[in-house]
């Protein structure tokens, strides 16, 4: 059962109120490990940082990411969508504006958001957290590769 659950714990305040700094939560890796896994906007997933979010806090953060550290964050683009990111953060999917009204706050110590104009491929999501001034998410480091 180790090689399809998890238990892991939220390690920041991105995800609030959803889930809070220090919830625990059962992780299940069989969906991650059978191909063609469908995409559902709004999942919550945990993923393990992709090489770019690993750059971004190096170069940020001055800081390490191991490969098994877990991110959590919410899918809002799917392969195929998409994605508009502007100067102050505001995300739009499909020409439809995504995350709250206040996704222009930035997490403390972060640089500015990426602006982007994508489509996303039949292998990227596009996630962000549920407290967008807390996130380092999707908007700073770009597509999460499923």
């Amino acid at each position: 059962l180790r090689n399809v659950f998890s238990i892991a714990y939220v390690p920041t305040e991105s995800m609030v109120p959803t889930l809070n700094r220090g919830d625990a939560v059962l992780v299940q890796y069989l969906s991650s490990r059978i191909g063609n896994v469908e995409c559902r906007r709004d999942d919550i997933v945990f993923f393990s940082p992709p090489e770019e979010l690993r750059e971004y806090v190096r170069r940020v953060g001055n800081a390490e990411l191991r490969s098994r550290d877990l991110f959590v964050k919410r899918i809002v683009g799917c392969p195929g969508d998409q994605v508009h990111v502007d100067a102050r953060g505001l995300v739009e999917i499909n020409g439809n504006r995504v995350g709250s009204g206040t996704s222009s706050e930035r997490a403390q110590g972060t640089r500015p958001f990426v602006e982007q104009h994508v489509k996303l491929s039949d292998v990227e999501v596009f996630v962000l957290g549920d407290n967008p001034g807390r996130s380092v998410d999707s908007r700073f480091w770009g597509p999460l590769k499923m």
